[in-house]
């Protein structure tokens, strides 16, 4: 039997991560990545579909790229293509996220200046969801703009991302009336193992 929304509402990971989009709502990202990691670790604790894992993951790594630790984003895009490339990408939702993790490092190769790698990740990215009939709008714009040679400043681009919905965290989205708040020694505690509320 399928769970309700109020059942799927009470899973406290769940309401720590709508606690961790607060906080990057906020622009606090230190806090926002610590729920994230809280949430994942009782994810997979409690042996909850691994949607609610997933879609932690991608919180966690759009905080990083927010805050600015774009070598970090980099190195979970490198370590996730791994896992991909050996998986063999065997269905259309591995294939997807495939394309999406490419359009992510050509974003953050863009960001970081290297515009040939960008160009290269983003045209992977185009290419896929070419193949799937999907659409990702930001590569497919990011990538006109590098074939043509435009300069693209981090504001413009920024303003992109906002315009695609590249964000899964944006204020439209969040569930503030279930999010859990946990304390500092909560979160960047040793164990950082929340209390059951």
């Amino acid at each position: 039997m399928a769970e309700t929304e109020t059942e799927i509402e009470h899973r406290i990971h769940l309401r720590i991560a709508e606690q961790g989009k607060l906080h990057a709502l906020q622009g606090d990202f230190a806090r926002a990545m610590g729920c994230y990691r809280i949430a994942m670790r009782l994810t997979v604790e409690a042996e909850d579909p691994e949607a609610f894992f997933r879609h932690y993951l991608e919180c966690l790594v759009e905080a990083l790229e927010q805050d600015g630790s774009l070598d970090a984003v980099l190195k979970y895009c490198d370590e996730v293509e791994a896992l991909q490339k050996r998986s063999g990408l065997s269905n259309e939702l591995m294939r997807y996220d495939w394309a999406v993790l490419q359009q992510r490092r050509g974003v953050v190769h863009l960001k970081l200046g290297n515009r040939e790698a960008a160009e290269t990740a983003l045209a992977e990215a185009c290419r896929v969801a070419g193949e799937l009939d999907a659409e990702l709008p930001l590569a497919d714009t990011l990538l006109r703009w590098c074939r043509a040679r435009l300069h693209i400043d981090t504001r413009r681009l920024q303003e992109e991302q906002q315009s695609h919905g590249y964000f899964s965290v944006r204020a439209e989205t969040v569930r503030p009336d279930i999010a859990t708040t946990l304390s500092d020694s909560e979160i960047f505690g040793p164990m950082a193992m929340p209390q059951n509320r």
